[in-house]
């Protein structure tokens, strides 16, 4: 293991952690197996963790071995080293980098630590990998290794907060779904409340489990988190934050339980854009004084202490500044500043009625600037889609849970 550290602290970090194993700090019986070793080098990384009270540093001296063990297993340890040689001892000779005790570990010392710097890292050098299969555990224990990794990773992604995090996110937090299994997970349920929230961050829309998970198995997941259920039903069907704004705040004890309160909070500063760019998919142009008083923006923390409309509009305006998207813009006019009675235009419009009265109406150049924005959204949408589905042909290439599962049965448990 020492080959795996990168500096004399990190060396004697690890036989700290090593010699953990060996007084029985961490309950570990002899070691027998390589393979063993790293599932008990993970625990007794997580143990000195918490023990030396100093998980930033153990959780670095973890990504760099994660790091050089992914290097070695994708270059298939053919080296003659003492590392490559320890590598292959461990994991085979087969080709690819394999899911371990290890990497898991490593996202959970890398949540607990909360620092961005190791998200970022971690999201950098390790989110990204391609596993060629998903470790040497058998049956049940990896089914829920694979899941521990994708919801670790999942909060991980969530943890960096912008638009594209969150979706890899959303993603990781939607495989912990493509295990079959006679009953559903603890951790599926966990999954199924953070993508809840960031489904709501990103478009506002309720979750949709996929269509193969077994009707049961929705109905064991959406029973327990009911809660989230209600907050998204607030968010559809309406054009004003008030209602969602409230359904946050009645639940906020129970968001907070689940330790769900971060992406609550992300969910609430949000939220204006979300109600604004709903404006959009019915209007090309409205009055910012109109657009505060439809969406309810007097009721958000930004504005709930406003009461003049020119101001309100002036830090809605600010607002849509921030959100950085060419799609909403407000619009001045000669140089005069920003009131109730500025405009804002929304591009591109999928707009049903084309302007509110007094709206300026969009000439023939920006329809056609339009209907090209249009098209190189829907073409995104669906290279998207492709992609995704080629990520889950891979995960179904690769998992092979058990011979029941490489049979094409649904019928092994992954009770977890």
């Amino acid at each position: 293991m020492m080959v795996l550290a990168l500096n004399s602290r990190q060396v004697e970090m690890t036989k700290q952690a090593l010699a953990a194993i060996c007084n029985g700090s961490v309950q570990m019986a002899q070691v027998a197996r390589v393979h063993e070793l790293i599932d008990r080098l993970a625990r007794a990384l997580g143990h000195m963790a918490t023990s030396k009270n100093d998980i930033p540093a153990v959780c670095e001296l973890a990504i760099d071995m994660v790091d050089v063990m992914n290097a070695q297993m994708a270059s298939q340890m053919r080296d003659d080293t003492q590392g490559a040689s320890f590598v292959k001892q461990t994991l085979g000779s087969s080709k690819g980098i394999r899911l371990t005790p290890l990497h898991i570990e490593c996202l959970r010392l890398c949540i607990l630590a909360r620092r961005r710097a190791l998200h970022e890292q971690v999201a950098r050098t390790i989110l990204d990998v391609e596993f060629a299969s998903f470790g040497l555990q058998s049956g049940d224990t990896r089914a829920q290794a694979f899941m521990q990794y994708c919801y670790y990773a999942g909060m991980i992604y969530a943890a960096l907060a912008d638009d594209a995090s969150l979706k890899k996110a959303q993603k990781q937090w939607m495989l912990t779904f493509a295990i079959p299994g006679k009953f559903a997970s603890s951790i599926q349920l966990e999954a199924f409340k953070k993508l809840t929230l960031v489904k709501l961050i990103l478009d506002g829309k309720p979750v949709k489990l996929p269509s193969f998970f077994a009707p049961t198995h929705v109905k064991a997941i959406e029973g327990p988190a009911t809660i989230y259920s209600g907050i998204a039903d607030a968010f559809t069907g309406t054009k004003s934050m008030a209602r969602a704004l409230s359904a946050v705040r009645e639940k906020q004890v129970f968001i907070n339980k689940d330790d769900n309160e971060g992406l609550a909070e992300l969910m609430v500063q949000r939220m204006p854009a979300l109600f604004i760019k709903r404006m959009g998919e019915i209007y090309s142009s409205m009055r910012l004084g109109t657009l505060a008083k439809a969406i309810g923006f007097d009721v958000h923390p930004l504005a709930s202490h406003i009461s003049n409309a020119d101001e309100l509009a002036t830090i809605l305006a600010r607002f849509i500044e921030s959100m950085n998207d060419d799609s909403v813009t407000v619009v001045q006019q000669d140089g005069s500043p920003i009131d109730a009675s500025s405009t804002v235009r929304f591009s591109p419009a999928c707009a049903t009625l084309s302007s509110v009265p007094n709206a300026p109406v969009l000439s023939a150049s920006e329809r056609i600037a339009i209907e090209q924005q249009w098209s190189e959204r829907i073409q995104s949408q669906v290279a998207q889609t492709e992609a995704l589905r080629h990520k889950l042909v891979h995960l179904d290439r690769h998992i092979a849970l058990t011979d029941e599962y490489v049979n094409n049965s649904r019928e092994q448990a992954s009770n977890v």
